[in-house]
């Protein structure tokens, strides 16, 4: 169903791919948008239990495009430094395809939202006296994921294989 990578040789293990959506808490989602155009916004996420969990508005361009439920992509950059003088670049990334869709009021959009809060701040009674306060608006996404695949760049990818040798 998805292509197999073509640079297979820069092909990053499903768990080095794992250990970069756990430590990095930015990416893109691109969906289908308006008119025909592909529709790309930054956001913060956090993965948990094989999944992606994210925090939005309940209205908006995003939440149109969603509707109950939609393919999508999501593309994490762990690293990326330029080198001129080589004219390439060093990254490390991870591209996810899968289901995206808005999870219901109550108790699974709130489990959602308390992971995701304690992803960026370690106090988990405030973390929990907030999403007390905004249940009532909150709004929370899962993107179940299909597909994963993460590379790096070919200087990175034979340094990993020297010191691997």
């Amino acid at each position: 169903m998805f292509r197999p990578m073509r640079r297979s040789r820069q092909q990053l293990s499903d768990e080095e791919s794992i250990r970069i959506l756990r430590e990095c808490s930015f990416g893109v989602l691109s969906l289908p948008g308006e008119n025909g155009y592909p529709y790309g916004v930054p956001m913060n996420y956090v993965y948990a239990e094989g999944a992606l969990y994210f925090h939005g508005a309940a209205t908006g361009l995003r939440r149109d495009a969603v509707g109950e439920g939609c393919k999508v992509s999501f593309t994490v950059v762990e690293k990326w430094d330029v080198d001129a003088a080589a004219l390439t670049s060093h990254y490390r990334s991870v591209i996810l395809f899968g289901h995206f869709r808005p999870l219901p009021k109550g108790e699974e959009s709130e489990k959602a939202a308390l992971l995701l809060g304690l992803r960026f701040l370690d106090d988990e009674k405030a973390v929990r006296e907030e999403v007390e306060r905004e249940k009532k608006a909150l709004r929370c996404y899962v993107l179940e994921i299909e597909s994963m695949s993460g590379k790096e760049g070919k200087t990175l990818a034979e340094r990993r294989r020297e010191n691997h040798a």
